[in-house]
């Protein structure tokens, strides 16, 4: 398949060799010694090897580029023939082209989620966000537990606990004489073993909660705004690369806020306070 831009254009898909032979002004070799390369318009990568175009090599190769040589004569490179052949010349000819090529990939992702962004994305994001048990209520019962309703070597603990990712309360338990006994004979010497409490249930909302209120907030709320108003072919490469992985991102988000929301409500569970307090010291 081989992949022709043109200026200002969309990327257009040729599916045989014979398509490049073709087009208008393609020719089969150039002399490198009397032309001047203008631009790179395409990329190619087919099953068959073909010779590249430049008449002192003609190497066969099945990836390169399409150039198009000043007075519009095109002929096809091999990517590592240019660069040898043509030196820096080639290199900045295709740092451009990749570069209009991203740009040209991330205008049709931006177009195409905005045209995604619905009424009822639009609804089921606001759902997320505000009202008894929504995102914001969660962030501020979490954090009120952290900052003022725990005491402080709790909160310190679950906030390394989450880290580690580490839910599990153990405590130390003397073995029995029995117990002992069977231990001295595998050859432990132990008078104690570890025996699981429970489970510190939604730990991981102690790291995530801030992330849940940002998400919300900012790339689901201001973000999405801006997003929704954007002209994709006003934009700069880098304003284009940023709005792209947003674009990209935005419905992972979504989600990732969902599964947030209910890690947080399974930390807020009664018992699952109640458990942690009543085991502070095991923390």
């Amino acid at each position: 398949m081989i992949l022709i831009s043109e200026e200002g254009k969309s990327l257009v898909k040729i599916e045989r060799w014979q398509e490049v032979l073709e087009r208008p002004g393609y020719v089969e070799t150039i002399n490198a010694d009397k032309v001047k390369l203008k631009s790179i318009i395409g990329r190619y990568h087919i099953e068959t090897k073909e010779p590249c175009g430049i008449s002192s090599c003609r190497t066969p190769h099945s990836k390169g580029y399409l150039v198009v040589c000043e007075g519009g004569v095109e002929t096809n490179i091999g990517n590592k023939c240019g660069q040898r052949i043509f030196g820096v010349e080639f290199k900045e000819l295709e740092t451009t082209f990749k570069k209009d090529t991203n740009a040209q990939r991330f205008r049709e992702n931006i177009d195409k989620k905005q045209n995604e962004i619905t009424k009822r994305v639009i609804e089921e994001i606001s759902k997320l966000r505000d009202g008894e048990g929504k995102a914001e209520y969660l962030y501020e019962r979490v954090n009120s537990y952290l900052t003022r309703l725990f005491d402080e070597k709790i909160s310190s603990a679950l906030i390394q606990r989450a880290k580690r990712k580490d839910p599990f309360l153990y405590e130390e338990i003397l073995l029995t004489s029995k117990e002992r006994e069977v231990a001295q004979e595998l050859g432990g010497n132990t008078s104690t073993k570890r025996e699981m409490v429970g489970v510190i249930q939604g730990l991981s909302a102690v790291a995530e909660y801030k992330t849940m209120r940002r998400y919300v907030l900012h790339d689901l709320g201001q973000d999405l705004e801006a997003f929704k108003s954007l002209k994709s072919e006003l934009l700069s490469y880098e304003e284009l690369r940023k709005w792209n992985r947003w674009a990209s991102q935005f419905e992972k988000k979504i989600n990732e806020t969902k599964r947030i929301m209910s890690e947080c409500n399974r930390f807020l569970g009664r018992s699952n306070i109640d458990f942690v307090r009543e085991n502070k010291v095991l923390l």
